[in-house]
């Protein structure tokens, strides 16, 4: 009886054994990871000058290691803009009846005053159609880009793949976005989203 409980607990530690060795094996081989540098753009450009958030594309090759100093500052607008209206798309179109429209609240200080109030009338117009129903939105963004450019406002087309599920039912499209972003003093804030 002894002799079993030996055999047991010895089979449970080498398969430990083997296990940690194969485990910290893994761990040696893997490369190592570089964490970006925020000052580093690692954005990707497309070759007919389309500029997609880092792995926006992967099939385009991306721009790295040119330094945020080295463009000009409408580019780094232009660069942040990008990424605040892709963020922003993907989560005011990203939704669940059980969150209570959080996903707009949460935007609310990226967005300029004529956003806000856009954001408490939907809320107020759909807080009654909310509830009962069992309906979720993901929304994720594949591209993005500039369509037109000044130092005080920027327009940015946003490409998206939707999934949305009503009552169990699933279905998946494409759905762009036009976002509108203004500079408010020193900041770029969401003013108009048009979905298409």
């Amino acid at each position: 009886m002894i002799n079993k409980k030996l055999i047991i607990i010895m089979v449970v530690l080498i398969i430990l054994i083997i296990g940690v060795g194969v485990g910290g094996y893994l761990m040696l081989q893997k490369k190592d990871v570089v964490i970006p540098d925020d000052n580093i753009i690692n954005d990707t450009v497309t070759p007919g000058g389309q500029l997609l958030p880092a792995g926006g594309n992967d099939n385009v090759p991306p721009v790295v290691g040119k330094n945020r100093e080295d463009i000009s500052q409408q580019e780094r607008d232009e660069l942040d803009v990008t990424k605040l209206a892709s963020f922003f798309v993907s989560m005011l179109g990203s939704y669940s009846s059980d969150s209570n429209f959080e996903n707009i609240i949460d935007l609310k200080p990226m967005m300029t005053v004529k956003m806000q109030l856009w954001a408490d009338d939907f809320i107020k117009r759909n807080l009654d159609n909310n509830i009962n129903k069992d309906e979720f939105i993901t929304t994720k963004v594949f591209s993005s880009e500039i369509l037109s450019s000044s130092t005080n406002e920027i327009v940015v087309l946003v490409e998206t793949r939707r999934e949305a599920v009503l009552n169990g039912e699933q279905k998946l499209y494409n759905q762009d976005a036009t976002v509108v972003v203004n500079k408010v003093g020193v900041n770029w804030l969401v003013d108009t989203v048009e979905w298409k």
